[in-house]
Parts: C-alpha cells; sequence; structure tokens
C-alpha cells in the first residue's frame, strides 16, 4: 500500500487523498467480485443480465426507463464496470486538478 500511496503522492495526490481513493477502487473491484463469484460448490454464478428484467417495463408509465433500457450497452469491454471505474477515475483526476494552486 505504501507503494501505491507513493505513486499517488508523485502524481499530485495529498496521502489522505490518496489513501481515500485507494479504498474507494478496492472496495468497488471487490464488490464487483463478490457480486459476480463462484458459488460455494465451485459453479459460475452467472452476471445477471440487468435489463432483462425490465423488457417488461410499460413504456407508457416509465418511458425514460423503458428507453434506457432498450438502449443498454451489451456486456463487453465497455461494461457498466468499466464505465464506472473510468468514471471514479475521471473525478480523482478532477479532483486533483482543482487542488492544484495556479
Amino acid at each position: 500500500m505504501e507503494n501505491l500511496l507513493e505513486t499517488l503522492r508523485v502524481a499530485g495526490f495529498p496521502p489522505s487523498v490518496a489513501l481515500d481513493m485507494l479504498y474507494s477502487v478496492s472496495g468497488f473491484v471487490v464488490g464487483h467480485v463478490a457480486t459476480f463469484s463462484r458459488a460455494g460448490d465451485g459453479r459460475h454464478i452467472a452476471a445477471p443480465d440487468q435489463t432483462r428484467s425490465l423488457n417488461d417495463i410499460d413504456p407508457d408509465e416509465f418511458p425514460l426507463l423503458a428507453e434506457a433500457a432498450r438502449a443498454s450497452r451489451a456486456p463487453g469491454s465497455r461494461s457498466r464496470f468499466d464505465f464506472a471505474l473510468d468514471a471514479m477515475l475521471s473525478g480523482f483526476e478532477a479532483a486533483r486538478t482543482a487542488r492544484t494552486p495556479r
């Protein structure tokens, strides 16, 4: 952990912010892994198709949700995990540059 904190300090993050970043990313990754882990007997638990359960949404009652479910991206290299991780990292960078005195 010390090496990671040093790397982030050199990149311009104060140690307290760097520690928060490490815990945030670690928690996100561990949560994702726990959600899509293996059953106790070794069987793989398939990732739930989150949009499949939305197929029966009434578009008259929930037009935005129905539209979003129809347009939802398929899992792959730009999965929701990738999207969320990119958003976190972009936010960390924005916070770092906002702290930089001009």
